[in-house]
């Protein structure tokens, strides 16, 4: 009986505790300097999708964000959308 009066008050300590707290406002900096959203370059965070591969080994840009008169390395090239 001691017992569940202790995991009852517990229990109704942490849903009070929970309560109280607030989500996160966080703003992920790549989506905010992308305009995209997280889904465009993750499947399940932090696992990155084909698109968010690209944009890391492009070092964080996107394709449309490569002028078109600056070289790209020819590793880079078959990453490149045709």
């Amino acid at each position: 009986m001691k017992t569940l009066k202790r995991t009852s008050l517990l229990s109704l300590l942490v849903l009070v505790g929970l309560s109280w707290l607030s989500s996160a406002q966080a703003i992920p900096a790549f989506a905010t300097k992308t305009d995209k959203r997280c889904s465009y370059c993750h499947t399940a965070w932090p696992q990155l999708n084909k698109k968010g591969r690209t944009y890391k080994e492009l070092g964080n840009r996107l394709p449309a964000d490569l002028k078109d008169d600056a070289p790209v390395p020819a590793f880079f090239e078959a990453l490149l959308p045709a």
